[in-house]
């Protein structure tokens, strides 16, 4: 290993006093204790609901999103690489233990427990990428080398120790810190969750140890040793515990019951665990009511629905982000791959309801921005027959700017010859753009009846009737302006 480590330009102290690192060992070794007297790990933070829930959340949400290699194209737009390695393993199964689901679920976990995330990249024969192999980052960290680049040390499950290099590592980094040693959410925020734990923890042993009956027992008289022993086995048998809350207590000897306990609600307790359930969604930057919390939800926006676009763009968005780049950087930056990226799909999860996604079709549709078949995909529909659905429509009477500033009266002139020569000339051009407008819709319309008969001859003739009947109506609308135009003023 000596050998090894000095050809890497890597620190012999640094592999030395390394030591494996057990996520089951690190619950009960790691961590570090807050004011609140709880030790705060991963695993302890994770045992909170509100945590569990936003993890959840951000972990499935980004795990249900297709994750696509794209190329762009020359013309415009971009392409779905379907041949390349990375198209199957990032969209079906990145190794042969997970379904892609399964995998980025794990690793946006690792993201948000402990701010980091590792995957070993298994390079087939050939090259390409063959495998993506999760690493625990409880049993892997990274350093520095000599030559400014980066190295991971790691241990397996049987407590070997591997030395990978910065091109064998898929490296996701969370928020801030520095490039080896990135923030984790629990250890920056851990007295604000360990608060959390300490008022879960107090509620268990509250309501445990039944703290509803708590207080003294007073007399004036001395008690008989026969009556203080029934007394406390009475107590033990019949008052401990939450299945003997509320019984009766039977005194004797002149006892009264004098209550100490301190009630939840006197204590702050509900309002203590309602504030930090927002707390721990602040950390997360998870909206409350998707973990249940709606007693405010209006303060994230005019509905739910606002609340739930708003999570994506401001709470899911930065991840997708952050996994797109690290993608491109670790997997696709090579000669043969540069000039391909990444990208998580979000549509599904911005559809709106039904009545929102039509009009927005019938905009978009109506403006020539998409086709039949474009709205038909999105809504997991097949496409037209016959090559109907790749149409693309807009209005007739529509005309670009160009056209409409051509269309502006000509400036006010001298009267006589040279204002008539001056209004001609205006009613020409507008003339002129009008036969030139009725003159391609004719073509267009010959031109789409010829395509659709292929060569049926009685077809054809009934579409160009069909079209001539309208046709009259269609040029008068088009000949209206020219012919309604009165001259410039003088």
């Amino acid at each position: 290993m000596s050998i090894f480590t000095k050809l890497l330009g890597i620190e012999e102290r640094s592999v030395q006093t390394a030591h494996p690192r057990d996520p089951v060992i690190a619950d009960w070794f790691g961590g570090s204790t807050t004011a609140a007297g709880i030790r705060v790990t991963p695993e302890s933070a994770r045992s909170l609901s509100a945590i569990y829930a936003c993890v959840r959340i951000l972990s499935t949400a980004l795990a249900m999103l297709p994750l696509l290699p794209y190329r762009d194209l020359p013309g415009g737009g971009r392409e779905v690489v379907k041949n390349h390695r990375l198209h199957n393993l990032l969209r079906w199964q990145p190794n042969p233990w997970q379904t892609a689901f399964e995998w980025k679920e794990m690793m946006q976990g690792h993201l948000l427990l402990r701010g980091k995330g590792f995957n070993y990249i298994d390079y087939g024969n050939d090259g390409a990428v063959k495998r993506l192999i999760p690493l625990h980052p409880d049993r892997t960290r990274a350093f520095w080398m000599d030559d400014e680049r980066i190295a991971f040390e790691h241990y397996d499950r049987h407590g070997t120790q591997h030395i990978y290099l910065q091109d064998e590592i898929l490296y996701l980094r969370g928020m801030g810190g520095d490039i080896i040693n990135p923030m984790s959410p629990i250890d920056e925020l851990k007295e604000t969750i360990g608060l959390s734990l300490a008022a879960e923890q107090f509620g268990a042993t509250f309501f445990g140890s039944g703290t509803v009956a708590s207080g003294v027992l007073q007399t004036d008289e001395t008690l008989s040793d026969k009556a203080y022993a029934r007394l406390k086995e009475d107590q033990q048998k019949r008052h401990i515990g939450l299945s003997n809350a509320h019984k009766p207590m039977i005194l004797e000897e002149g006892l009264k019951w004098q209550a100490l306990g301190v009630e939840p609600e006197k204590a702050q307790f509900l309002e203590t665990r309602k504030f930090q359930v927002a707390e721990i969604c602040r950390i997360f930057g998870v909206p409350p009511h998707m973990v249940a919390d709606v007693e405010k939800s209006t303060s994230w926006g005019s509905g739910i629905e606002s609340q739930g676009i708003g999570f994506v763009v401001y709470s899911l968005q930065p991840w997708l982000t952050r996994w797109e780049q690290v993608i491109k950087r670790d997997l696709l930056n090579t000669t043969t791959s540069h000039n391909l990226y990444v990208d998580f799909s979000v549509d599904e999860l911005l559809r709106g309801d039904s009545k929102a996604r039509g009009e927005y079709y019938k905009m978009m549709h109506g403006l020539g921005a998409i086709n039949a078949d474009e709205v038909r995909a999105k809504e997991g529909m097949n496409p037209l027959p016959n090559g109907e659905g790749k149409k693309y429509y807009i209005p007739l009477n529509m005309v670009s700017t160009d056209a409409i500033s051509e269309q502006d009266p000509p400036p006010e002139g001298d009267n006589g010859n040279e204002d008539n020569d001056t209004l001609r000339s205006f009613h020409l051009k507008q003339l002129r753009q009008a036969v030139d407008k009725i003159n391609a819709c004719e073509c267009k319309a010959i031109e789409r009846a010829l395509k659709a008969c292929d060569g049926d001859v009685k077809q054809l003739e009934e579409r160009i009737t069909g079209f001539y009947a309208d046709h009259p109506d269609f040029m008068a609308r088009q000949l209206q302006p020219v012919a309604g135009n009165n001259a410039p003023s003088s």
